[in-house]
C-alpha cells in the first residue's frame, strides 16, 4: 500500500470512529444515560426491567416489562394512611369511589381495573356489567373467592382478569387461557388444546398480561416509553408480536362503547428521569386528579394506581394492589424499594347520557305513535309511525325541523342525541260530481 493510500485509508477510520464516537454522545444525551449502568439487557439504564431499545418515528423507545408480583418486596408492609378530605385550594385532593384490589393475576391489569371500576361508579356504567352489586363494580373485590391455581392461592376480578365458574361466567376466559402460574413463559394452555375465547369484558384481555403470543409470562405487561421524557401516545409500532398496555386500555375502553380523548392514552416518564426534561411532572399529576381521573403509577417493577395527592412533600395518595388500603408515596420516590419512574395516562370522553328524548307531535287531521316525549336508551332505535285520519293524507313530516317528505314512517337510528320529529296532514281535495260520471 503506497503512502497515499495509507493516508486515504487511515483518514477513512478516524472518520468512521469520529461518527460513532459522536452517535455515542448523540444517545447518552438523549437518554440521559451516560452516568448510568448497564442492565442484564444490555441497556444503559437503572431499570432491570428496561428489556430493548430502540429508534421509532426518529425517537429512541424503551420497552419495559412490568413483572407479576402478587406480593410485595420481602419484609415491606406499606401502612395504611388516612386520606384527609379533599381541599384543592389547600393543596390536598383525593377521588372518591375509586377500588382497592388485590393483585389479580397482573398488577397492571389489576390496576386498570381500579381505574375503570372507578369510571363505571362515576358515570361510565357499562365498564362492568356483571351481576355483581347489581351491575355496580364495587370497592373491593372481596365479592369473589379465592381460587387454588397450580399450588397458588390467587383473588379473582372479572374486571382484570375473566375465568370460566367467576361471576356468572359460563365459558372460558382469561385465567382458563393464559395462566399457568407466576412467571411462567408459556405457552399459553389454550395453544393447541382449544380455541381462544373471544377478548372482551376484562383488562388483561386486551393489555396483553400473561399473554405468551405477545411475550408475557403469567403475571407480567408491557409498556413503552421515550427516553427522552416526551408522551408517547398509543404506541402500536410493535404489534403484532408485543402489545403496549396502554394501547391495550384503549381498546379495552372502545369495547365498552366508549371513547378516549384525542392523543389522551399515554405512557411518560417523569420528569427528571435518568436527566429528561420533558417527563411529566406532579403538577400535571395533580391536573388529572383535580379533572376526576386516576393514573398509573409506574414502579421498577410494579405498578399501582394513584387517585389523590398533598402538595406537602409532594406526597401521592395509591392503592398498590397488594391490599384494600389506601396508601402514600413521595412523587419520583421509591415504594417497596421500587423507583417511580413513569406513569400512563388514559382520559376519556365525556360519557354519553344512559337515555335521550325524541320528542314527537302531531296536527290536526292525524297522529303519530307514539306521541309527546319518548325516552330511548343511548344507541337503540326507535320507530314512529304516521297515521292519516279519514280524509287526510300525510302532507310533511319533518325531523328535526328538516322535511324527510310525506312518509307514514319513520325510524331513528343509533341515537346518539335528542330529537324532534312533527306531522302535518292536508284534506284530501273532493272530486266533483261530473268528473265522477265521466270516469
Amino acid at each position: 500500500m503506497n503512502i497515499r493510500a495509507r493516508n486515504a485509508f487511515s483518514y477513512l477510520v478516524l472518520s468512521l470512529l469520529g461518527l460513532l464516537l459522536y452517535a455515542g454522545l448523540a444517545f447518552a444525551q438523549q437518554t440521559g444515560t451516560s452516568n448510568l449502568p448497564i442492565n442484564q439487557y444490555g441497556i444503559q439504564t437503572d431499570n432491570p426491567y428496561v428489556v430493548n431499545r430502540f429508534i421509532w418515528n426518529g425517537q429512541l423507545v424503551d420497552e419495559i416489562i412490568v413483572p407479576g408480583r402478587p406480593t410485595p418486596p420481602v419484609g415491606f408492609k406499606g401502612e395504611a394512611a388516612s386520606i384527609p378530605e379533599p381541599n384543592p385550594a389547600a393543596g390536598i385532593n383525593s377521588l372518591s369511589n375509586v377500588p382497592a384490589l388485590e393483585w389479580c393475576f397482573g398488577c397492571s391489569a389489576t390496576s386498570a381495573a381500579m381505574m375503570f371500576g372507578y369510571y363505571d361508579r362515576t358515570g361510565w356504567p357499562n365498564m362492568y356489567t356483571g351481576p355483581t352489586s347489581g351491575g355496580v363494580f364495587p370497592l373491593t373485590n372481596a365479592s369473589w373467592p379465592h381460587v387454588t391455581i397450580n399450588g397458588e392461592d390467587r383473588a379473582q376480578c372479572p374486571l382484570s382478569a375473566t375465568r370460566n365458574g367467576l361471576d356468572g361466567r359460563t365459558i372460558k376466559g382469561h385465567v382458563d387461557d393464559y395462566w399457568v402460574r407466576v412467571d411462567d413463559p408459556g405457552p399459553d394452555p389454550f395453544i393447541g388444546q382449544w380455541t381462544e375465547h373471544t377478548k372482551g369484558d376484562c383488562t388483561g384481555d386486551f393489555m396483553g398480561t400473561n399473554q405468551s403470543l405477545v411475550s408475557n409470562s403469567d403475571g407480567s405487561t408491557t409498556f413503552y416509553n421515550y427516553t427522552n421524557g416526551a408522551r408517547l401516545v398509543d404506541y402500536t409500532g410493535s404489534e403484532p408480536g408485543r402489545r403496549d398496555g396502554c394501547h391495550g386500555m384503549k381498546l379495552f375502553v372502545e369495547s365498552r362503547g366508549y371513547q378516549v380523548s384525542t392523543n389522551g392514552n399515554f405512557s411518560q416518564y417523569i420528569y427528571g428521569y435518568n436527566g429528561n426534561t420533558q417527563g411529566f411532572t406532579f403538577a400535571e399529576y395533580k391536573t388529572e386528579i383535580d379533572a376526576g381521573r386516576p393514573v398509573l403509577i409506574q414502579l421498577q417493577g410494579h405498578t399501582m394506581l394513584g387517585f389523590g395527592y398533598d402538595d406537602s412533600g409532594s406526597v401521592v395518595y395509591i392503592h398498590d394492589t397488594w391490599d384494600n388500603s389506601d396508601h402514600t408515596m413521595t412523587w419520583g420516590g421509591y415504594y417497596g424499594g421500587m423507583r417511580h419512574y413513569a406513569v400512563t395516562v388514559v382520559q376519556l370522553v365525556a360519557a354519553p347520557p344512559a337515555t335521550l328524548t325524541i320528542t314527537a307531535s302531531a296536527g290536526t287531521g292525524g297522529s303519530i305513535s307514539p306521541s309527546g316525549a319518548i325516552t330511548v336508551n343511548y344507541g337503540a332505535n326507535q320507530v314512529f309511525t304516521i297515521t292519516p285520519s279519514t280524509g287526510y293524507h300525510v302532507a310533511a313530516v319533518l325531523v328535526d325541523s328538516a322535511s324527510v317528505g310525506a312518509v307514514t314512517s319513520y325510524t331513528f337510528s343509533n341515537v346518539t342525541t335528542d330529537h324532534t320529529i312533527s306531522a302535518s296532514f292536508a284534506k284530501n281535495k273532493a272530486i266533483p260530481y261530473m268528473q265522477l260520471l265521466l270516469n
